[in-house]
C-alpha cells in the first residue's frame, strides 16, 4: 500500500496537481509507513514554490484530522484509552519505547530455532528448496 501510495503521490506531483500528491504522500506516511516521509520532501518544498504556504499548510493539517485523528479516535473508542498507532509505531521502533519498558525487542529475543520454525511455516516446500540450492 505504501508503494502505491507513493507513486501515485509523485505522479500527480508529475502532472502538476501538487496538493493531491500532498494529500497521497500524506496518506502514505501518516497511515502506512511513517519512514518514508522522507521521499516527500522534495515534493513538499515544490509545492510550496509553486502553490505557497497557506494551500500547503491547509492540505497538511486536513491530512493530518483525516489519517490520524480519524484512525485514532477510532482506536482510541475500542481500546478504551487513548490510542494513536502511528505514534506508538515510531516510538517503539525509531525511539526504542516500549515493550514491557526495555526498548524495541522484537527481534531477536526468539530461541535460534523460532526462525528456521517460521521460515518453514511461511514458504514451505520452497524453504526447504532454498536450504539445499547451491
Amino acid at each position: 500500500t505504501c508503494m502505491l501510495a507513493v507513486l501515485f503521490a509523485y505522479a500527480a506531483w508529475l502532472h502538476e496537481r501538487h496538493l493531491t500528491g500532498l494529500a497521497i504522500g500524506a496518506f502514505a506516511v501518516l497511515v502506512c509507513w511513517p519512514f518514508c516521509a522522507l521521499m516527500f520532501v522534495p515534493m513538499g518544498l515544490d509545492a510550496l514554490r509553486v502553490r505557497g504556504f497557506l494551500p500547503v499548510l491547509g492540505c497538511g493539517l486536513a491530512a493530518l484530522a483525516l489519517f490520524v485523528g480519524v484512525p485514532a479516535a477510532v482506536d482510541t473508542f475500542f481500546y478504551g484509552k487513548p490510542t494513536v498507532a502511528i505514534l506508538n509505531l515510531v516510538l517503539y521502533n525509531a525511539l526504542g519505547q516500549g515493550g514491557d519498558g526495555q526498548g524495541a525487542d522484537l527481534y531477536g529475543s526468539e530461541p535460534w530455532h523460532f526462525y528456521f520454525q517460521n521460515l518453514a511455516l511461511n514458504l514451505n516446500a520452497v524453504a526447504a528448496l532454498g536450504l539445499v540450492a547451491p
